[in-house]
Parts: structure tokens; sequence; C-alpha cells
């Protein structure tokens, strides 16, 4: 793996990052979308995250969701259970669109005091304001959509708890359980890792320990969790490299 510097620390030669202009600080990083990462995306929910997709644009939340989806079959089939494909899918899709409704500041504060996983007081408004929101323009997505079949009552009113409820899983059926887990799985991914290695202004080395001390009470199911250590050997090859 190639690596190059980006103000002053070094990350990996394929992650591409942007500074907003006037941003106060690193908080605001963010990765462009690009369309090569619609190829995570599933084709049985790839029409469904097209109509979703202009509204993912705040906080990298298109690059996030897109790449989460990736690892949809793979947590159900470690769950090894009854889930709701749809439910959870549909779910993971929508689950940070309120970001798009929310502040720049709000976005800061979101991302601000914390250098692992757990959140600060800080970051917690914005987070419950972008749940809020989030149910608001679900819901008309959900009504413009024409699903084949129709969304029943009960899926419906599932998927809008998955996006009101992320951050609280153990509220949650394990259809949502899950897709709560592939939410947190983000930080333990390629893109995500070394991105918030700048974002947190964070060591690679350090936060790579963080996330391992952290990643033990993150999860709900051990799926979730499965899926974030298998990713965490991976961060910790790409960490090795730079030495």
């Amino acid at each position: 793996m190639q690596f190059k510097k980006f103000q002053n620390k070094v990350i990996p030669e394929d992650i591409e990052l942007i500074v907003p202009d006037n941003s106060p600080s690193n908080t605001l990083v963010y990765i462009p979308w690009h369309e090569k990462y619609l190829e995570h995306v599933p084709e049985e929910w790839k029409r469904f995250f097209l109509a979703a997709l202009p509204h993912l644009g705040a906080r990298t939340t298109d690059v996030h969701t897109a790449i989460c989806t990736f690892y949809i079959d793979k947590i159900i089939e470690l769950h090894q259970g009854d889930v709701n494909s749809r439910v959870l899918a549909l779910g993971l899709i929508l689950h940070d669109i309120g970001w798009a409704s929310l502040s720049e500041q709000d976005i800061i504060d979101s991302l601000s005091d914390y250098k692992g996983l757990e959140l600060s007081d800080t970051s917690m408004g914005p987070k419950e304001r972008h749940a809020i929101e989030g149910v608001k323009i679900s819901k008309k997505l959900l009504d413009e959509f024409n699903f084949n079949p129709a969304l029943s009552a009960e899926d419906r009113k599932e998927i809008l708890d998955i996006v009101a409820l992320h951050d609280y899983p153990e509220k949650l059926s394990i259809s949502g359980q899950l897709a709560t887990d592939l939410d947190r799985v983000w930080s333990f991914t390629h893109e995500n890792f070394w991105q918030d290695t700048i974002r947190k202004d964070v060591s690679p080395e350090q936060y790579l320990a963080n996330l391992n001390k952290d990643s033990e009470t993150y999860f709900a199911t051990e799926a979730g969790l499965t899926i974030a250590k298998q990713l965490l050997e991976d961060r910790a090859k790409e960490v090795e490299q730079i030495k």
C-alpha cells in the first residue's frame, strides 16, 4: 500500500479527502462521493439507494451508507436467524438521512470531543436531532417510492424505528439491531478509519488501539462484532505498513 501526506499526517494514497472552504478545523473533512461507491450497493437495493442519494451528501453519509450496504448479506449469514432483510436494508439506507437537515455547526459538534467510539455530551445533541429529521425525510421517501411488493404497515414502522432509534439498538428488533451494527461497522472500514484519523486528530496507531478497546461493547450482535474484528485485522495490517 502506498501512503501520502495530508496536512502533516499519513494516509493511504487511495483515500481522497476534502476540507470544505473556510472550515474552522479538520472536523468537516470528508470523502467526496464518486460513482465507484455504487459498486458496493447490492443490486437488490440499488434503486432505493439512488432515490435516497440526493439526501445523503452531508457528513460523508453517501459514501458511508453505500459501503455499509456491502455487508448486508454477510451480517445476515453470520447471524444465522430470522431477519427481515428488506427492513434491514431500507432502514440502513435511511438511517443517517437526517444529517442533510442539520447545520454545519451541528455536524462539527457531532464529530467532536472523542477519539474512539464513545460519544460525548456535545455530540449527542445533534445525533438526537438528526434522527428526528431523518424520520421526516424517510416518511416522504417511503411514501413516494414504488415498492413491489408494497411495504406493509409493520415493515414501514420498523424501518422508521431504525431511523429514529439506531443509536439505541436495545430498543429495536433483531433486524434493526443488525442494521445498527452495519452502521457501526463503518468506523472499522478502510475509508472511515483513515478519514477519522484526520477528523479526530489521532494517530493511526492510537486510533487502532482505541477501536480495539471500544469495539467489545459497541455492537448489539455477535455478527456485527465478528465483522468489525475482521476489519480491525485489515486495519492493523495497513497501520503496520507505515513503519
